[in-house]
């Protein structure tokens, strides 16, 4: 693995650096939120009721109701839509498949998780009202420069910004979880929950705020390769600490809202 100097990750004027790979770099150049990320303002949007999506093919400047399958799917691009899930379990399920590609797009009312399983990159999109959590990432995932809020709106929810239960290869940068413990409706636990047999999880350059613990991470196989870098998190906006890891988890160049070091606990 080779190693880039001192690649350098801003978000919200808040500059820190650090030695990573250069894979790993992430550039936020403004506060992320409803109105930056998401369907491109002024984009005429077609209603579809229901799609049923195919390989190779780009869908673009849609309004879509209800569930997008893209299981066993390659080289799918939704870009500019809205998916209103309307109570079905995802947004987009996307077990076994490869390169597909989510961009400025609003996805909205799942009663699991906005997005789930292998296989795909979504970059600066607006992921909100879910019943559960943001995303269930599996393998070979990139979640970058979105916006995330209002997860867990279901009564009995436990929400996490990212779920990861078993996986390898995913990458979560530059996105802003806004997921605070004390808003009516909402029922949030931690941006990133990991656990099981989980290996090679980047976690860079994101604004963070709220959860119980901000960040959970705890890999039954492999905790070394488990990077949390270079995050910034709102000071008083977690229940106890803003990052609950295991032996081995890198945790470096974390900061508070304030410009002090983000405290954590290890397990």
């Amino acid at each position: 693995m080779i190693e880039s100097v001192e690649p350098r990750i801003l978000f919200a004027a808040t500059l820190v650096t650090t030695a990573t790979t250069a894979t790993d770099a992430a550039t936020i150049t403004s506060k992320i939120n409803a109105t930056t990320a998401g369907v491109t303002p002024g984009t005429t949007l077609k209603s579809v009721s229901v799609l049923k999506a195919v390989s190779n093919t780009t869908y673009s400047n849609l309004k879509i109701t209800g569930q997008v399958t893209v299981t066993n799917l390659q080289n799918v691009t939704f870009s500019n839509c809205v998916i209103d899930a309307n109570g079905a379990p995802w947004a987009i399920r996307s077990d076994y498949a490869s390169n597909i590609q989510i961009k400025n797009c609003e996805l909205k009312n799942s009663a699991n998780e906005a997005v789930y399983g292998d296989g795909y990159t979504i970059t600066s999109s607006y992921i909100h009202d879910s019943k559960g959590d943001g995303f269930k990432a599996r393998n070979n995932v990139v979640i970058q420069g979105n916006y995330i809020t209002r997860l867990g709106t279901a009564a009995d929810a436990h929400a996490d910004g990212v779920q990861i239960s078993g996986g390898t290869n995913i990458r979560i940068l530059g996105n802003y979880f806004n997921m605070p413990i004390n808003v009516a409706g909402t029922n949030s636990n931690t941006a990133m929950f990991l656990q099981g047999a989980t290996s090679n999880v980047v976690f860079a350059g994101n604004r963070v705020l709220g959860g119980n613990y901000s960040i959970h991470a705890y890999s039954d196989t492999s905790n070394t390769s488990i990077k949390v870098y270079s995050n910034t998190f709102v000071s008083g906006s977690c229940r106890y600490a803003f990052g609950h890891l295991g032996t081995g988890v890198m945790w470096t160049l974390n900061i508070n809202d304030k410009g002090a070091t983000a405290l954590t606990t290890s397990r």
